[in-house]
């Protein structure tokens, strides 16, 4: 299941135009997020000199064990940024949850996501969000699903989307 949560878009050649007329030139990051952007993310995420991937993971290995003492069973995990693949696994294969929600605001990007993990996890619950994470979330329920705790998880890649003043609100 796929909840879409976004309204149109205002018009992307006006959306392009404003970011270029800035004083600091930028495009709106939804543009460089569609299927193939995330798939060029991911693979320079793997590469040695990436650095802030490679620190990540070292974050990520070195607390799993702590993370899953506190967060495991019957919890959700809501992937704001789902970007980072290896990462989504690692959390889904230690805490075991019950529901797997992605966010994304691109619609292929997600449906892929989506279609890697339920193939690869047939027991976990997926549902994706068609949202924007920095805007309000409203979370649909789920029934039958068991939820005590929720785990969201926003991992630093989802951070380079956004200016130092953006990422601090």
């Amino acid at each position: 299941r796929t909840y879409d949560f976004l309204t149109p878009e205002q018009d992307f050649g006006a959306r392009v135009q404003e970011g270029l007329s800035r004083a600091n030139k930028s495009l709106p990051w939804e543009i460089l997020f569609d299927t193939s952007g995330v798939q060029l993310f991911a693979e320079a995420c793997a590469q040695p000199e990436y650095l802030a991937a490679r620190i990540e993971r070292a974050i990520l290995d070195a607390c799993i064990g702590e993370i899953a003492e506190f967060v495991h069973g019957d919890s959700q995990y809501l992937d704001l940024g789902c970007h980072g693949v290896s990462s989504a696994v690692t959390l889904i294969e230690h805490l075991r949850p019950s529901i797997y929600l992605p966010v994304d605001t691109s619609f292929k990007a997600l449906g892929s996501r989506i279609a890697q993990v339920s193939q690869a996890y047939p027991w976990l619950n997926v549902c994706g969000l068609h949202a924007r994470f920095d805007e309000p979330l409203h979370l649909p329920r789920f029934a039958g699903a068991p939820v005590r705790y929720k785990l969201v998880s926003l991992l630093g890649g989802a951070f380079a989307r956004y200016s130092p003043a953006e990422a601090g609100a």
